[in-house]
């Protein structure tokens, strides 16, 4: 996991953290939280899921290996448009674990990070490559700056 220093002694202290994976979270460039938690329960974004499947579902389901839902995507789509001054404070997009961990170690904005397992949830990867797609932020309008850097479990 990012800002760990590698074990080699018998001293080696590992952390885990897991977490809801559909739902997600920003945080500024203190890497302190700029908008509420959005869990996947909350559907304020259905607006916006209904256009991406209307015109992406093909793409962003051969994509992420997920049908458009409310998830990652048409939540980051809801806070640019209907919270544009809670969006302006976003620098990454993370997830719970990622937030936690990131606090844990005192990681910067610039290292922002999400597990690349988490792919699937985001509407906006090409999760058999691992990797974002800019295809699919350039079609839904998602700003890849945001995006967290893809980081593997444990690690």
């Amino acid at each position: 996991m990012h800002g760990f220093l590698p074990c080699g002694s018998s001293t080696c202290l590992w952390l885990a953290f897991d977490s809801q994976m559909a739902g997600i979270g920003a945080i500024d460039e203190d890497f302190k939280p700029a908008m509420r938690f959005d869990s996947w329960l909350d559907s304020r974004c259905q607006p916006y899921l209904e256009e991406i499947d209307r015109h992406f579902a093909d793409r962003v389901t051969a994509l992420t290996g997920c049908p458009p839902t409310c998830n990652h995507g048409p939540k980051m789509l809801w806070w640019a448009n209907e919270r544009p001054a809670d969006y302006a404070r976003i620098v990454k997009f993370v997830t719970p674990s990622s937030y936690v961990a990131g606090r844990a170690v005192k990681l910067h904005a610039s290292e922002a990070f999400i597990d690349h397992t988490f792919l699937h949830f985001t509407s906006v990867s090409d999760a058999a490559n691992g990797n974002w797609s800019e295809e699919l932020c350039n079609a839904l309008g998602i700003d890849a700056k945001r995006l967290p850097a893809l980081s593997s479990p444990g690690r």
